[in-house]
Formats: C-alpha cells, sequence, structure tokens
C-alpha cells in the first residue's frame, strides 16, 4: 500500500499544466480497439474431468473523432464509428451429437465527450473523460449439429 501512495504521489507531481491545448484549437483523433478471447471449460466430479464449452472470439472498433477546446485543456467532441466481433462456441459430444455455434455481430456508434487534458510531462498528456455513446448493431446467429455415427 505504501509503494502504491508513494508512485501516485510521484505521479502526480509529475504532471503540470504548463504546456496547454488552447481554447478555440481543433483535433481530430483515432480510437482503436481491438480485442481477443479463447476460452475451455471443464466440471470435475468425484475425481473424474469433463470437458466442456469451447469458445473463442475476436471484436475490433474504429471511431474517428473530432474535439473543439472550449478552455485551455478542456474540449467537446464527437465520434462516429465501426465496430466487428465474431465467437465461435463448440460444445463437447453428448449422445453421439455435436453442437457448434457462431455469433457474428457488427454496427455503428455515434459518440458525445467532454475531455480535460492533463499534462504529464513533455509532449506527454492524458486526459478525463464524460462520454455518451449510442448506436445500433445487426447480430447473427448459427448452429450446427453433428450426428456423430460411429461403425466397425
Amino acid at each position: 500500500m505504501k509503494k502504491t501512495l508513494i508512485l501516485a504521489a510521484v505521479a502526480g507531481m509529475a504532471c503540470t499544466a504548463s504546456a496547454q491545448i488552447g481554447k478555440g484549437s481543433l483535433m481530430a483523433g483515432l480510437d482503436f480497439g481491438i480485442s481477443s478471447n479463447n476460452n475451455q471449460y471443464s466440471t470435475t466430479n468425484g475425481g473424474t474431468t469433463t470437458d466442456g464449452q469451447k469458445g473463442s472470439g475476436t471484436s475490433f472498433n474504429l471511431t474517428p473523432n473530432l474535439q473543439y477546446f472550449l478552455a485551455d485543456n478542456l474540449s467537446v467532441g464527437l465520434g462516429f464509428g465501426i465496430n466487428n466481433g465474431k465467437n465461435d462456441y463448440d460444445y463437447p459430444e453428448s449422445g453421439g451429437v455435436k453442437q457448434k455455434y457462431m455469433y457474428k455481430s457488427n454496427g455503428t456508434q455515434f459518440n458525445l465527450f467532454a475531455r480535460k487534458y492533463i499534462n504529464c510531462g513533455t509532449n506527454f498528456y492524458t486526459f478525463l473523460q464524460l462520454g455518451y455513446s449510442m448506436g445500433s448493431s445487426k447480430s447473427t446467429n448459427e448452429q450446427s449439429t453433428y450426428l456423430i455415427v460411429t461403425g466397425k
């Protein structure tokens, strides 16, 4: 806990308001995000482990934005972006049947925000943001069921 407080105090002393993004300035930016996941579930009962659902997915978003500075280091802005995602789930065989699900989504979003920039060193800013986002998306679900036939 002491180390955390000391680190926070040093970071606070490093941040100053000497260099400013001036009132009346315009700034264009781009928010980009990408994520992926991979997971597997299993259960253990009485020392026996049974494999469960396996899943994986990826998603990304891309949002260009434009800001106007109402005062030094204080801006309002808007952005319009796109997002896309895909998740796959495999279920283990049960009674000779195997199931697979695929979920896809894509959409658009509109963002309004206000940001307060904090200068934390030469040419390095961070910001606090208050925002509102709304959007729409379209998604599809696909299910595949396979009958597993074994024979001699």
